[in-house]
């Protein structure tokens, strides 16, 4: 496929499926991805080819590699819910029914309670907007890579038994800068498969002077099936302090 394909591709995948029913797994290492901002601001101040090496006295994560894993549930238009659970602690979920959005946030024991803004809604300041909702989930909309970056070689491949395309990456300068959920400010190259039926984003890969320094990869997903009605509803544990900022 050509590369202005791949483009109108992962363009169009969130118009290609009613429903999605998907898991997925995500790891970085967050002190690889720190240098790599920390050059970018040094770069900024005119400091340039600076090596990716710690600064005397800089404090380090104290963590410096994050795990996480993720199911998404997707209704269209207007039904959604996640599950992200980070190294084996309680999940956080998010359930998106109609103008409903609540977020339990387990190290809080909060759930948060807002409006969300209906897709055919439009310029309500006061409410969760969808658009900023997808821009954390890349494997539903994954356009804004192909609009951030060069796209500087195409291969067909497999993925998860399908037919897919390996597609690697390249910021471009005018978003060298820009950080959003899988996108590193300061990151240059990426590595992303995309289904190549539908274009979902299956597998995203971040690297720093050759190293990996994030994965997110989905790792099962099916589309158009019927989806539990029950899934769109939650019910907080006992205790649960609810903050509604509808």
């Amino acid at each position: 496929m050509r590369r202005d394909g791949i483009s109108h591709l992962a363009e169009s995948a969130v118009t290609r499926f009613k429903t999605i029913d998907a898991t997925w797994s995500f790891r970085c290492d967050s002190d690889l991805l720190a240098k790599a901002a920390d050059r970018r601001s040094y770069s900024q101040a005119g400091i340039s080819d600076r090596p990716l090496e710690p600064e005397r006295g800089r404090s380090q994560p104290a963590v410096a590699c994050l795990s996480q894993t993720g199911h998404l549930w997707w209704h269209k238009p207007d039904r959604w819910r996640d599950e992200s659970c980070i190294e084996g602690r309680a999940s956080a979920v998010r359930v998106i029914r109609g103008d409903r959005y609540s977020a339990f946030v387990p190290d809080m024991q909060m759930l948060f309670v807002k409006r969300m803004q209906t897709p055919t809604e439009q310029n309500n300041s006061h409410a969760e907007t969808w658009s900023a909702h997808l821009a954390e989930f890349p494997i539903v909309d994954p356009a804004f890579f192909v609009h951030a970056c060069e796209i500087t070689s195409v291969h067909q491949t497999s993925y998860l038994a399908s037919p897919a395309f390996d597609v690697t990456l390249q910021t471009k300068p005018s978003h060298f800068a820009v950080a959003r959920p899988f996108f590193w400010a300061g990151v240059q190259d990426y590595a992303m498969t995309v289904d190549a039926e539908r274009g979902v984003l299956l597998r995203l890969r971040a690297f720093v002077d050759g190293r990996t320094a994030s994965d997110l990869k989905v790792t099962a997903i099916s589309f158009d099936q019927d989806l539990r009605d029950d899934l769109f509803t939650y019910t907080p544990p006992n205790g649960t302090r609810i903050i509604d900022e509808s």
